[in-house]
Order: structure tokens, then C-alpha cells, then sequence
């Protein structure tokens, strides 16, 4: 695992029982590499997305009253609200139709709830930590490439005023 801050990671799921599993799992697992804030439904979870975690493992059926939000259109409202949000999207669906569906609306990963399912999200969320930390690598380094790119220009431009406004001076 990248030696990273720490990373937010929300989970959604109205299985309370599965949600405060994974969640304890998670925690024990990954330490202190992550942040974890459960959500028992898409409603709680909603009135938290302006936090823009860096990765939501969401449940792709949500159910409960008729005003519930289903998990497709959670993944929708993230990738609006923080594009760069990793989605982990669960399901107990095992449909191919249902992961490519997700996938199509830009989850980062699905994941079957089976025997599996905590051991394959706690490797996504490793994986998605290690994008993480290299897309911040990148901008890191290409704002520094912009800065550098910038210095060697206003050079440039200062040898070219020097030369053409101060030649009779300098020779």
C-alpha cells in the first residue's frame, strides 16, 4: 500500500448487518489506511456527498420507503458531484447485465455479495488507493512541469527584450 494520507472511504448499504460487517472488516483490515463512514441508506448517504470521498462502496439495490434512491442513481449524483470518486457497486444480482450496467455509468469495480465479496472489496479499495496516490503523483508533477515550463519561458522572453531593447547597451 502507497504511503498515502488518509482516504475517505463511505459505505452504503440498508443491510445493516452486512454494512457494520464490511465496515468492521474494513477497519481491521486496512487500518489506518482509510476513513470509513457507513451509511445505512442512499437518503443519509445523499445529505454526505458534498464530502466527495475518495471511494463509496455502494449497494446497487437500496431498498426501503418509495422516496429511497436507488444505487444507479447514486452513482450517478457521485460522478456528477466528484467525478474522481471510485464507486465499489455491490449486489447480491450475480448478472452480467447488472455489472455492465454499472461499469457503463462509471463505477470503478462490481462486486457479487457472496462468500468473497469482503475480500474482493478490501483488494478494490487497495487498488483504488494505489490510483489515488498516482493520479495525485501526476498533477503533482505536471503542475510542477507547468511551473518549471513557465520559468524557461519568461527566460526566454527576457533574453529576447534584453537583446532587442538593450543590444546598442550591451555590445
Amino acid at each position: 500500500m502507497p504511503n498515502t494520507e488518509t482516504i475517505s472511504v463511505f459505505l452504503v448499504d440498508d443491510d445493516i448487518m452486512f454494512l457494520k460487517s464490511l465496515e468492521h472488516h474494513l477497519q481491521h483490515k486496512l487500518k489506518h489506511f482509510v476513513q470509513i463512514k457507513p451509511f445505512p441508506s442512499g437518503k443519509e448517504f445523499l445529505s454526505h456527498i458534498d464530502e466527495k470521498p475518495d471511494i463509496v462502496v455502494l449497494d446497487y439495490l437500496l431498498d426501503g420507503d418509495d422516496t429511497s434512491v436507488n444505487g444507479i442513481d447514486l452513482l450517478r449524483k457521485i460522478k456528477e458531484t466528484s467525478p474522481e470518486t471510485a464507486v465499489i457497486m455491490l449486489s447480491a444480482q450475480d448478472q452480467m447485465e447488472v455489472a455492465i450496467e454499472t461499469i457503463k455509468y462509471g463505477a470503478y469495480d462490481y462486486v457479487v455479495k457472496n462468500e468473497n465479496a469482503f475480500l474482493k472489496t478490501q483488494n478494490l479499495i487497495r487498488n483504488a488507493i494505489t490510483s489515488i496516490a498516482l493520479s495525485k503523483q501526476i498533477k503533482s508533477y505536471n503542475f510542477w512541469i507547468k511551473v518549471i515550463l513557465s520559468i524557461i519561458g519568461l527566460m526566454i522572453l527576457a533574453a529576447i527584450i534584453i537583446e532587442t531593447f538593450y543590444r546598442n547597451i550591451l555590445h
